[in-house]
């Protein structure tokens, strides 16, 4: 083959191996392209397998439009259906919308977020829940996409909220309580916070405390900073303990403090809560002057009062004495019968004065504390008929009838003789005094339901109003009714009574009403009984009474 002939053979050469090297090119890149497609397939079927099995509820999502939902976020969700939403929004609380759409967008734009957000869902019943959520870019079957998992935090958050309402409530209580609180730190000393009282105090600002030590504002006293260190020292709480200290003002304040060591990681803080007892203290220390001077003033008229009484008693002892000899005309007759009429009055009036005398004693014995109770067992049968016979002369000459009402087999009483018996005079006396002439006296012993004995005097005269009845009470009290007497009293004779039975434990009531006489009780306690002892020769025998006059033994 000549040249001429070879050159169109050579290009049309030339021209086929280029088209074989195109399509081959073209073969390699289809074979390329459909090995990247079942490398793409098989990478997310993985994500898929992944995000079905996941314990997190989770979605993926492109542009806000959901491409799945696995069955975790399903059931936290309540829902049957993965297709119930068509915006991933539709779920997200209204009020947490945009704060969760701005993050989705940030993190989009491709800035660095917190690995993960909380906000609330809603679910299909309408019920609120807190989730929290962390967010990633994925390839969903070669489409970029965002996956989101999502944790419920409920608990967490009721936790923190409690967390919150407990300390809201702490700081509330701290700031607003009327004593003195401050916390501190232990190691340092170093004021961590104070509360208003402390500043009102101190007259400092928090500016001016916190950071500083009790040390440094000079509050405290050298020894008392040493006590507080001491007293906490290798314990958690201290009570009760007083100290002093000295604010701006440069007054000095006693407190009463108790403290209690707060234990968080790494640091012990101390919760001192101080009460401001500086008036108190001052009130006790005047109350105790007051009562010194008082028991001088009580002493002084004691001692005043048994002079007086001492310097009284000998001439008047004597004028009764006398009066006594001319009224009954021992020595022989007066001559004038009226003189025999005036020594009965001059016997009678120093004999009132005499009483007069020995109640003031009583009175001021009472009020020192001075009267002592000389306890041992006796007979209330006994004691009731010697008092009555004490009195019986004088009911005599009135007119009153006198009656004993003692119930049988009484148990003795442990009790002051002198002073029981001084009660029952002093009520004879004065229900004789406002008895009218026929009327009735009544003086007896009886058991009480409570397990105690009651002893009382009763009598039909005017009876008194519960106003005069307080009245009769005090010492040196005039009812109204006592006008209805027949000899002037001094008003002391209920008050001692009802001292000389409250010195045995023993309560004494006053029953009256006008126009239906007056009964006085006095309720002896059951501890004060004792098994009777067995009589004696004397025992259980009756006084003697005038004619006209009758005792009675009733059981």
């Amino acid at each position: 083959m000549d040249q001429a002939t070879e050159q169109p053979h050579i290009a049309e050469l030339k021209r086929r191996i280029a088209e074989l090297e195109a399509e081959n090119r073209h073969l390699s890149a289809r074979l390329a392209a459909a090995a990247g497609r079942g490398r793409v397939h098989e990478h997310a079927e993985q994500i898929y397998k992944v995000v079905e099995a996941s314990r997190q509820a989770m979605v993926v999502h492109l542009a806000n439009r959901p491409l799945y939902f696995n069955p975790v976020l399903l059931d936290l969700l309540g829902l049957d259906s993965r297709d119930a939403y068509q915006d991933v929004m539709d779920f997200v609380h209204p009020d947490d919308r945009p704060a969760v759409a701005e993050a989705t967008r940030r993190f989009l734009a491709g800035e660095a977020l917190s690995p993960a957000g909380e906000f609330r869902v809603v679910r299909a019943d309408g019920s609120h829940m807190w989730v929290e959520a962390s967010t990633t870019a994925v390839d969903w079957h070669g489409i970029p996409a965002v996956a989101s998992a999502m944790t419920p935090i409920d608990d967490r958050k009721t936790a923190e909220q409690e967390v919150r309402r407990s300390r809201r409530l702490f700081q509330t209580v701290f700031d607003t309580c009327p004593e003195v609180m401050t916390i501190n730190d232990m190691a340092t000393g170093r004021y961590v916070d104070v509360n208003r009282a402390f500043l009102h105090l101190s007259g400092l600002t928090r500016e001016e405390v916190i950071g500083r030590t009790a040390d440094e504002l000079q509050f405290f006293t050298p020894a008392d900073r040493e006590l507080i260190n001491r007293a906490l020292r290798g314990q958690d709480r201290v009570r009760d303990l007083e100290l002093q200290a000295r604010f701006r003002d440069g007054v000095e304040r006693s407190f009463l403090v108790d403290g209690e060591v707060l234990r968080f990681p790494g640091q012990k803080l101390v919760l001192m809560v101080a009460r401001d007892i500086t008036d108190r203290r001052r009130q006790e220390l005047e109350l105790r002057r007051s009562r010194e001077m008082a028991e001088q003033a009580s002493q002084s008229k004691s001692r005043f009062l048994a002079s007086v009484s001492h310097e009284l008693r000998t001439p008047l002892n004597a004028i009764i004495g006398f009066s006594e000899v001319m009224r009954d005309q021992m020595l022989g007759p007066l001559g004038i019968a009226r003189y025999a009429d005036y020594a009965g009055d001059i016997h009678r009036s120093g004999n009132h004065l005499l009483d007069i005398i020995n109640d003031l004693l009583d009175l001021s014995k009472m009020e020192a504390g001075r009267l002592e109770l000389k306890a041992e067992p006796l007979s209330p049968a006994i004691v009731v008929r010697d008092s009555l016979s004490f009195v019986r002369d004088r009911a005599a000459a009135t007119g009153v009838a006198l009656e004993a009402e003692l119930a049988d087999d009484l148990p003795d009483l442990h009790a002051d003789p002198r002073l029981l018996r001084q009660i029952l005079l002093n009520l004879l006396a004065n229900a004789l005094n406002f008895t009218p002439a026929e009327g009735r006296v009544v003086a007896g012993a009886r058991l009480s339901d409570d397990g105690g004995m009651s002893l009382y005097v009763s009598d039909t005269g005017p009876g008194m109003t519960e106003a005069e009845v307080a009245v009769a009470l005090t010492p040196f009290g005039q009812p109204a009714a006592a006008k209805a007497r027949r000899e002037p009293g001094t008003g002391l004779g209920l008050p001692l009574a009802q001292q000389m039975a409250q010195l045995h434990g023993a309560a004494m009531r006053i029953e009256s009403r006008p126009g239906s006489g007056t009964m006085v009780t006095v309720a002896m306690p059951r501890d004060r009984l004792r098994p009777a002892r067995p009589a004696g020769p004397t025992d259980g025998g009756e006084a003697e009474v005038p004619a006209g006059r009758q005792i009675n033994k009733t059981p």
